[in-house]
This record gives structure tokens, C-alpha cells and sequence, in this order.
């Protein structure tokens, strides 16, 4: 069994309304709430899509890499774990 996308999270993290993401990502809002909703999978290119509309990476839509107090610190959070690692 397949997990939903996590579109609804990152959607409302972002405050945006159906509409809004659906306009962001030139997709229709039905789409959006099928993937919202009923776990519909949308192929790659609307993953993609939507990735870029949220302003982050495709993974992240499955849920990796989920911490809402790292998020708009990637750049940090990324350089912190590169330095700690050359120690």
C-alpha cells in the first residue's frame, strides 16, 4: 500500500489555499484534491510541478525530510551537517 503524498502539509505550511497551489503549479484544484483525498499518485511531471509551486524538492512530497523547524534553514541545516562530518 502506497502513502498518500503529503501535499496537504506542505500546502498549509505554505498557506495556501487549493486554488492557490493549483494556480502556482498549473494544475487543475481537482487534482489536487484527489492527491489530497483519495491518495491519488500523479504522474512525475505533476509531482515536479507542485514540488517547485511549494518551493521544495519532489522527495520531500513523501514526507522525507520533514522538520518544520528546519524549513527555510536547509542551507544552514545542510552546511552544519557537511562541517560536522569533515570533523
Amino acid at each position: 500500500m502506497e502513502e498518500k503524498l503529503k501535499v496537504r502539509y506542505w500546502r498549509n505550511l505554505r498557506a495556501y489555499t487549493v486554488r492557490e497551489l493549483a494556480t502556482k503549479a498549473g494544475i487543475t484544484p481537482a487534482t489536487i484534491t484527489r492527491i489530497e483525498n483519495q491518495g491519488h499518485l500523479p504522474t512525475n511531471t505533476v509531482i515536479r510541478k507542485l514540488a517547485e509551486a511549494l518551493g521544495i524538492e519532489p522527495i520531500e512530497l513523501y514526507g522525507v525530510g520533514l522538520d518544520p523547524a528546519t524549513l527555510g534553514k536547509k542551507e544552514t541545516a545542510l552546511t552544519k551537517l557537511v562541517s560536522n562530518s569533515a570533523a
